[in-house]
């Protein structure tokens, strides 16, 4: 059976990691290893008092140690990222090229206001913060990684948390690269980048 990489991704906010719970407990991911640069750097200020900069720092060399050491072990993988830069297309090639089956589980929201707000309302409970303008470049960039990974990727599943306190609604899905669902109460940020996918 070809090894996974899944990917969790979306904006700041959206609620991913709660998402990401509930699919690490699927019985075929079951016990994946899971690399998440957020929980990595509160282990890290907790056990030596590091700075946050410091800390994040760490986290991220640690997660992209990982996710090497997985990929050239064959294993399967999982982590959470905010989708905002190519580093990841990247890292899905060469784990396509190398026989794994790539995954992603997009989790996004109606605005990037609300992202805005999401963050605030974290912070408030003694979550980190994330500069509005941060939230507002990484928008884009994360939906525009969407559309590519929907045409590339062997597995993609979208969902908008937008309601507060709600269930996230399943609003689109891409299977081997061709998109085959899309909700018209999608969120406009997913539908401008996976319209074009559509076939006539």
């Amino acid at each position: 059976m070809a090894p996974q990489f899944l990917i969790f991704g979306g904006p700041n906010g959206a609620g991913k990691s709660t998402i990401t719970r509930a699919v690490l407990d699927e019985p075929e991911v079951a016990g994946i290893e899971y690399f998440n640069a957020d929980v990595i750097a509160k282990r890290i200020r907790l056990e030596t008092g590091a700075s946050s900069g410091t800390a994040n720092f760490g986290a991220l060399r640690e997660v992209a140690a990982g996710i090497e050491r997985a990929l050239s072990a064959g294993t399967d993988l999982a982590t959470e990222t905010v989708l905002a830069n190519n580093t990841y297309r990247t890292l899905a090639q060469r784990a396509r090229a190398s026989g794994f089956v790539i995954r992603l589980v997009f989790v996004t929201l109606d605005t990037v206001d609300r992202s805005i707000e999401r963050v605030a309302r974290r912070v408030v409970a003694g979550g980190h913060a994330v500069p509005e303008a941060d939230l507002r470049r990484r928008w884009p960039l994360a939906h525009a990684n969407l559309g590519w990974f929907c045409g590339n990727a062997d597995w993609v599943d979208v969902f908008d948390n937008s309601v507060n306190d709600g269930p996230p609604r399943h609003v689109a899905a891409a299977r081997d690269g061709q998109l085959i669902h899309l909700d018209a109460r999608t969120p406009p940020a997913v539908l401008e980048v996976l319209r074009p996918l559509l076939r006539p």
